[in-house]
This record gives C-alpha cells, structure tokens and sequence, in this order.
C-alpha cells in the first residue's frame, strides 16, 4: 500500500510543471492590473491586463475585464464573467457617455477582437470612467462594475506593453 501511495505522489510531481506556472511580473496601477507568468518548465509565457483587482474570496464571484495584445498591435477585449449568466442575454462595456459596446457571453466570456477591440481601447485611452454590464441569473439583473481609467490606465497600459516587448512575449516592429 505505501508503494502505491508514494507511486500517486510521484506521479503527481511529475506532472506538476505541465500545469504550474509562476508570476515574472506584477504591476498594479490604481484598479488595473498588469501581470506576466511563465510555465514552470521555463515554456510559454503570457501576459495581461486587467481590472478590477480580483478578489480571492470564492463565494463572491468577480467579473474581470481583461485587455490583451495577442500579437504586435492587434488587441483583445474581454470579460471574465464568473456570475452566472441568463443565458442570450449579452454583456455590455461602455466608457463614460459613448454607446455602449455589445457582445454575446459565450464559455464564460464576451469578446471583442479586430477593429471592435480597437474601438474600445481608443475610448478607453480618452476616457475617464468604465462601466461593464452583464445580466445575472436567475432573473436577469444587471451586474456593473466601474473601473477607473485616466492615468492609471495608461501607466499600466504602457507597463503591460513594454513588458511583453522586454520578454520577447511579442516582437515589436
């Protein structure tokens, strides 16, 4: 029985790398976040920024909105939804008084990409105040989480960017 027991926790550490990671960088800028890891195995490594700064408190779920350059220049908008959803029913980012921007909620997320990801970080670098929307179930109440922009966007922004060009995560042009 001790041979089995010490088999499963080897195996465990073996397998271990393939799924740990660590934390190479850590920005936080007012509500935004700019965080960079890599696997444990020196691999893959990634960045983010997001916002709010996420709670550590299982049972109340936060919403994240998460801004990502997956290759030079080209962005990626997202929530994090971590409520539960009524399902159709889209989400919403809107910065101070411009129309709302919509996007269906699908695996847990919303998504803007391309030109409409573009569209939302312009706004976001002119703008003073973020409003994100989803609709939680079951009755379909809305949800707003408000994040800050201004200076400390842009500090984290610029952070964030040079960040994944220092790593070679991206390669400017």
């Amino acid at each position: 029985m001790l041979k089995v027991v010490y088999a499963f926790a080897l195996s465990l550490l073996i397998a271990m790398p393939a799924w740990a990671a660590y934390v190479f960088y850590n920005k936080e800028v007012g509500e935004w976040t700019a965080t960079c890891w890599r696997d444990m195995d020196g691999g893959n490594k990634a960045c983010r920024l997001s916002a709010p700064p996420e709670l550590l408190a299982p049972m109340a779920p936060q919403n994240v909105l998460v801004v990502e350059e997956i290759s030079n220049d080209v962005y990626r908008v997202v929530i994090e939804i971590r409520d539960a959803t009524v399902p159709g029913l889209p989400a919403f980012v809107r910065i101070d008084a411009n129309p709302a921007h919509e996007a269906p909620v699908a695996n847990g997320m919303a998504v803007w990409h391309g030109p409409a990801a573009v569209a939302i970080l312009k706004e976001i670098e002119r703008g003073q105040q973020l409003v994100f929307r989803v609709h939680t179930s079951p009755e379909g109440l809305p949800r707003d989480m408000h994040v800050m922009l201004g200076r400390p966007f842009s500090e984290a922004f610029t952070a964030y960017r040079q960040t994944l060009r220092a790593h070679k995560i991206i390669n400017a042009k």
